[in-house]
């Protein structure tokens, strides 16, 4: 297989990505990555797939081997930051976002006329900040019937 007929490929997985069709993205791509091993564009695609069904340690395999084949990128690098926050490495994916925001931001620009990739750094931020914040405060479980979960009740 050459590097248009994986071209080709990546479009359909596009397209099946975008209708939410990632089951079958991701056997496609297992089958394409397996005859084109070093083709960074199917790499991203099957780890951004992964991203999907929360598979961060085989998105973070495909992703560290895009960026050993030299092909790293500020969108690349927030899919790396968020599969590390999601796999516990909370200071050096933090670090990689913020590098990112920084290294994206245009001065003097409204957020929503921000390149995409610094709005999605941002938004990746935002989200592990909520969870962080909402990890530290008590908890409001309640049962079925509304009552507070056994740690709340009085």
């Amino acid at each position: 297989m050459n590097n248009s007929t994986a071209d080709a490929i990546l479009t359909v997985i596009a397209q099946q990505n975008r209708e939410h069709r990632h089951r079958d993205a991701l056997k496609i791509l297992d089958i394409v990555v397996a005859e084109v091993p070093d083709h960074p564009g199917l790499r991203i695609a099957r780890g951004v797939t992964y991203m999907h069904f929360h598979e961060w340690e085989k998105a973070r395999s495909d992703f560290d081997h895009v960026t050993k084949l030299g092909q790293i990128s500020p969108e690349l690098e927030v899919n790396i930051g968020e599969v590390e926050l999601n796999c516990g490495d909370f200071k050096v994916g933090v670090e990689r976002l913020l590098r990112i925001l920084e290294e994206t931001r245009l001065p003097d620009t409204k957020l929503e006329d921000q390149p995409p990739v610094h709005r999605r750094a941002g938004f990746v931020l935002a989200m592990f900040q909520r969870l962080a914040s909402n990890l530290k405060s008590p908890s409001t479980a309640h049962d079925s019937k509304g009552t507070p979960a056994p740690s709340q009740a009085p």
